[in-house]
């Protein structure tokens, strides 16, 4: 192999880490900073309500401290459960109970926080998700993934979210307009890699 083809094929390999595609897989830690903890770095916000960045611990159950308002407890900073509890109180006045992200589609939290639930891709029960919706991803990282929508889109919603990637916690998810057989729309949305009929889910209150 001469010099010219040894040089290009050290470039394609360096682009892939420094410019990874966006279609890398959601657990693959490709990060273009260096938060911290100790950082409290913002890296999204939506209606006043700001998300930081959960630094070293980004991706997994460990956290940078337990935030508390008083004598409220939104929970470990700054996993992604904590994020929604915080936005749902202070926007809706609504504390939810604790739990791992993978609970929050199930009957028992549903009616225990009196929220409202669409599943995902469901034409039986047809609905799209709208702004300051909490939108479920139950199984990845097997504690599941929880995010607000911040915008909707005719092909995607935006939505705001922590310990997903410390750098960013702002993200567009794809997302498929359907009509069911009486002609009413349906979405089937890509939930952090999460698809298909009934394969998470999205609430908002009651």
């Amino acid at each position: 192999m001469d010099k010219k083809s040894i040089f290009l094929s050290l470039f394609v390999l360096f682009s892939l880490f420094v410019f990874p595609s966006n279609d890398l897989d959601l657990t693959t830690k490709v990060y273009a900073c260096d938060y911290k903890c100790k950082d409290n770095k913002v890296i999204g916000e939506y209606r006043g309500i700001k998300a930081y960045s959960n630094g070293e611990y980004t991706g997994g159950t460990g956290y940078c401290g337990t935030n508390t308002s008083g004598k409220i407890t939104y929970g470990y900073k700054w996993q992604c459960v904590e994020y929604v509890k915080r936005f749902y109180h202070k926007i809706f006045g609504k504390l939810l109970s604790q739990g791992w992200a993978n609970v929050y589609c199930s009957d028992d939290f549903v009616s225990k926080n009196k929220l409202n639930r669409r599943w995902n891709c469901d034409p039986s029960h047809p609905d799209v998700p709208q702004s300051t919706n909490i939108i479920v991803n139950t199984t990845i990282g097997g504690t599941g993934h929880i995010a607000i929508v911040k915008k909707v889109g005719s092909d995607y919603i935006e939505v705001v979210h922590q310990n997903l990637n410390k750098c960013e916690g702002e993200k567009r998810l794809n997302m498929t307009r359907k009509k069911n057989s009486q002609g009413k729309e349906y979405a089937c949305v890509n939930i952090f890699g999460q698809q298909g009929k009934n394969h998470g889910c999205w609430l908002w209150p009651k």
